[in-house]
């Protein structure tokens, strides 16, 4: 029943999210009329799909804030809505997670126990809430009580003579009609759980265990449709969207941060693609890439995003961001023969950037521009095959000291009224080596 419970609140939930995401232009707050109006109506129909499943009983359906009062309620009972369970909300709230916790009747009225889920619910920006789903454990476990009663009839009306067979022939009709089901649908939520999103339930029943198990389906090619957007979207904007958007859909407010910044780009790609077939280029391209974003992430650094051939991206500073870029040139060398022998190129740059939304009203990405991103950019471009080009003056700092470097002199970059000092990087110093220089770049 816990497992099934889950699952209900995480669909309650979703509709409620659903409705903020559809609707939430209408709503001004959490206290507006019309908010709390629309959101009951969706706890109702909520409400009506539990008693539909006749899994369990539901007592009712309330949307807290994160200072534990209701928003809105949808209570069989008609009993006023108390939050006793504070320690769980606040957990749910505060890491996002299912929490259970379980008490005896709220009003006295009845004997038996109350299960409460609270799932965190994700609605208006800089506001925390919870959507909190009461069950009657106990009613809900007397639901059956009739099929059995059923059941124990009918065997005791059969004859004497042929009761091993009607034992064997009800303890079927208990497995096909019951237990089989449930098990199927049991199985597969904890298939969710482990994040097998593909998972599906063959049932064709036409009692409530095909209505759960049709509704389960629904929800999971949802969730498995969610999964494979998300990697279409850079690690940025899918933090940017988590953190929240402003009300009304508009542009997030930019912010000034320092960052450092990394350019790769394939030396003799174009070539590779005019003598090659698009099957081979794109494996390659693939493989490029998949070993260039996972040392990116080892290194602490955020993928921004993909531009054919060239990757951009982000690192707080500039030391996990050249150490990464080394171990990119050493990966690709190493792997010269599988890449058909192609080699990257890489500019690296740190300094103050902007950070912010940038697109359309309908399509938008969260990233970063300005001087600081150009000037690593125009080093990229800059870089010969197996090269990391950086502005000699950001290996001035102590904790640049452990690299090794060559100058390039003066150069005069496209954009800069000046020249400015590039430096080569060509590794780690054997002594830094030594002194055990952390592999990540993070200190």
């Amino acid at each position: 029943m816990e497992n099934h419970a889950r699952t209900y609140a995480a669909f309650v939930r979703k509709e409620a999210e659903d409705l903020f995401s559809h609707e939430g232009d209408r709503f001004r707050s959490s206290k507006d009329s019309v908010f709390i109006d629309a959101i009951t109506k969706v706890f109702q129909g909520a409400m009506a799909v539990g008693a539909e499943s006749g899994g369990f009983i539901v007592d009712s359906i309330a949307l807290v804030d994160d200072n534990f009062r209701p928003v809105a309620v949808v209570d069989k009972k008609s009993g006023p809505y108390e939050s006793r369970y504070a320690s769980e909300l606040a957990k749910a709230i505060a890491s996002d997670t299912i929490e259970i916790a379980r008490g005896d009747s709220r009003n006295g009225s009845r004997i038996g126990m109350v299960m409460t889920i609270i799932a965190r619910a994700d609605l208006f920006p800089g506001k925390s809430f919870a959507v909190a789903v009461e069950i009657d454990q106990s009613a809900s476990m007397r639901l059956h009580d009739a099929d059995f009663a059923r059941y124990e009839a009918l065997a005791i009306g059969v004859a004497i003579l042929a009761e091993l067979l009607q034992a064997l022939i009800l303890h079927r009709l208990v497995s096909t009609s019951a237990v089989r089901p449930a098990r199927l649908i049991s199985s597969a939520m904890e298939d969710i759980e482990r994040g097998r999103l593909e998972t599906r339930i063959e049932l064709a029943a036409q009692d409530e265990f095909g209505t759960m198990a049709n509704r389960f389906n629904g929800m999971a090619a949802a969730l498995e449709e969610k999964e494979r957007l998300s990697k279409y979207v850079s690690e940025s904007t899918k933090r940017a969207v988590r953190a929240g958007a402003p009300s009304g859909g508009g542009f997030r407010e930019p912010i000034r941060a320092r960052r450092a910044i990394l350019f790769s780009d394939i030396r003799g790609f174009t070539a590779f693609t005019e003598s090659n077939e698009p099957e081979i280029v794109i494996r390659v391209l693939n493989r490029l890439l998949d070993l260039q974003a996972t040392a990116i992430g080892a290194f602490g650094g955020i993928i921004d995003k993909f531009v054919g051939d060239e990757i951009m991206a982000t690192f707080d500073d500039e030391r996990p961001a050249t150490l990464c870029a080394l171990k990119i040139v050493s990966l690709v060398a190493a792997s010269r023969e599988e890449l058909a022998g192609l080699r990257v190129g890489i500019g690296i740059n740190a300094g103050s950037v902007v950070e912010g939304d940038v697109g359309s009203e309908d399509l938008r990405d969260f990233t970063v521009i300005g001087d600081t991103v150009n000037l690593a950019a125009r080093l990229e471009a800059m870089a010969g095959p197996g090269e990391v080009l950086i502005p000699t003056s950001l290996l001035s700092q102590s904790r640049m000291s452990i690299l090794s470097a060559n100058s390039r002199g003066l150069v005069l970059i496209k954009g800069k009224s000046g020249k400015i000092a590039v430096s080569r990087v060509e590794g780690v110093k054997t002594d830094a080596r030594r002194r055990g220089a952390s592999a990540t770049g993070r200190e």
